[in-house]
């Protein structure tokens, strides 16, 4: 498969044909990142797809001998990092935060607990108002101040 091949078959998946997955371990040791992802719910996706992309899939699933399953949580995982160090997506997300669109929760879904940490304490500091003096007393006169007498 070409290097676009995973990322190109997400991208175009829009509408036509009904394709549905839900995420399953398919025999094998997976990676500890893939064992994590296995191990946390599930939920079942149906969404429609171009009866063309489905037979493209289905013709790389026989050949990397993986499911269809496989091949599309592969495909997600692999666009949302590439959205992940898009700057431009990056810049969104940012926006979206500091606007109070979404949440913490989000923007550690997306980019990873770090960058979400450094966002809400950017944010926080953001929030902040400077604190302004307060004086108990009026403030002193000129000649008081400086100590003699005051040129205007």
């Amino acid at each position: 498969m070409d290097g676009r091949g995973i990322s190109s078959l997400l991208s175009s998946i829009n509408y036509g044909g009904v394709v549905g997955f839900t995420p399953t371990l398919k025999g094998g040791i997976l990676s500890s990142q893939k064992d994590s992802q296995m191990a946390e719910e599930k939920a079942r996706v149906d969404f429609n797809a171009p009866k063309s992309l489905v037979d493209r899939a289905d013709s790389v699933i026989e050949i990397l001998d993986i499911s269809r399953t496989r091949l599309l949580i592969d495909a997600l995982e692999d666009e949302l990092d590439e959205l992940a160090a898009d700057e431009e997506f990056r810049r969104r997300l940012s926006d979206a935060y500091y606007d109070g669109r979404v949440g913490y929760d989000t923007v550690d879904a997306v980019l990873g607990r770090e960058e979400a940490l450094r966002m809400k304490l950017l944010r926080e500091s953001i929030d902040r108002t400077p604190a302004e003096p307060h004086l108990d007393d009026s403030l002193p006169s000129g000649e008081v101040l400086y100590d003699g007498e005051v040129l205007e």
